[in-house]
Order: C-alpha cells, then sequence, then structure tokens
C-alpha cells in the first residue's frame, strides 16, 4: 500500500505510527487556484497496517494569538496522545485539544486509519 499525495498550499498531514506522530515531509505546492494549471510535484509513503494519516486545513493549526509553529506541534502532540483511538475519537481529541474553532477560517479534519 502506498499514499501518493501533493500539496497545493495545504499544510502537511499528519502520519501516527507505532505510537508515534509527525508531520509529512513533502513537496510545497502552489496555493490551490492559484494558477489555471499549476505544477503538482507528488511523493509517495509506503503504508502499513494500522498506521492512521490526518489530513486537515490551515484553519485548525493557525491562530492569531500563537506561532504556526506551536500549532502543528500541539496537533502532533494530540494526536500522539491517543495511538489506539478509532478515527471518530482521535478527531474529537484534536479538535478539543487545539481549542476552540477559529472564527477567522474554515477548519476541516479528516483522520484515516490503514487496515
Amino acid at each position: 500500500r502506498e499514499l501518493r499525495w501533493a500539496r497545493a498550499g495545504h499544510p502537511p498531514p499528519v502520519l501516527l505510527r507505532a505510537g508515534r506522530a509527525r508531520l509529512l515531509d513533502g513537496p510545497d505546492g502552489v496555493l490551490l487556484g492559484a494558477l489555471d494549471d499549476p505544477p503538482l510535484e507528488p511523493a509517495t509513503l509506503r503504508l502499513e497496517s494500522g498506521d492512521v494519516l490526518l489530513f486537515y486545513t490551515d484553519g485548525l493549526v493557525e491562530r492569531r494569538d500563537r506561532d504556526l509553529t506551536e500549532g502543528f506541534a500541539l496537533l502532533r502532540d494530540a494526536v500522539q496522545e491517543r495511538p489506539d483511538a478509532g478515527p471518530d475519537e482521535l478527531i474529537e481529541h484534536v479538535l478539543t485539544a487545539l481549542g476552540a474553532a477559529n472564527p477567522n477560517d474554515d477548519t476541516c479534519l479528516l483522520a484515516v486509519r490503514v487496515v
């Protein structure tokens, strides 16, 4: 199994593997909608059974009262705190841990467990 992904101005996905969460290194990309036919540089990741991937919009981690790096660290830590949670429970935990919804931006979060 393999994940092939690209970024178009989105924050990096989070991989939870064997109880350890990390932001995926990957290609940068032109902001979605900025160009009619943007160049997208895909990255690949070999997936293992039990891996959990989190995809999210920047509204989850960006706040005016904290640095973006802090938002990423809070997200990584929140995911790592619940390594055995199912996707629904993990999403609820992450949303609670990162605080109230950002009223200035939308938030979308998708968690996928590899079987």
